[in-house]
């Protein structure tokens, strides 16, 4: 399923190879595919959904230029709470 990028909540965090990057930004601009992505649905958020697997292939496409990606979407929504011992948390709810 084809996916807008500006609704995708990217983890910045995981992003370990700038280079790698660069190299996929090249192949999606002569027209190459990427492996899809896998992203989880928010509960509720002002993204509607959350990069799995795949941020170096999302950050190349954003570099790209393009607007949607290629995902898949895991079953289940990715939801937010605070911990009762502090922190903030995440989890999987079946749908």
């Amino acid at each position: 399923m084809k996916i807008p990028i500006n609704e995708i909540k990217v983890p910045w965090g995981k992003l370990r190879n700038p280079a790698a990057v660069a190299v996929y930004a090249q192949r999606l601009r002569r027209g190459e595919q990427a492996p899809p992505i896998s992203v989880w649905r928010f509960k509720s958020s002002q993204h509607k959904f959350y990069c799995e697997n795949g941020a170096h292939r999302l950050a190349a496409a954003k570099l790209a230029g393009l607007k949607f990606i290629e995902a898949k979407v895991l079953p289940g929504r990715l939801e937010f709470y605070h911990h009762r011992l502090g922190g903030l948390c995440h989890r999987i709810v079946s749908e």
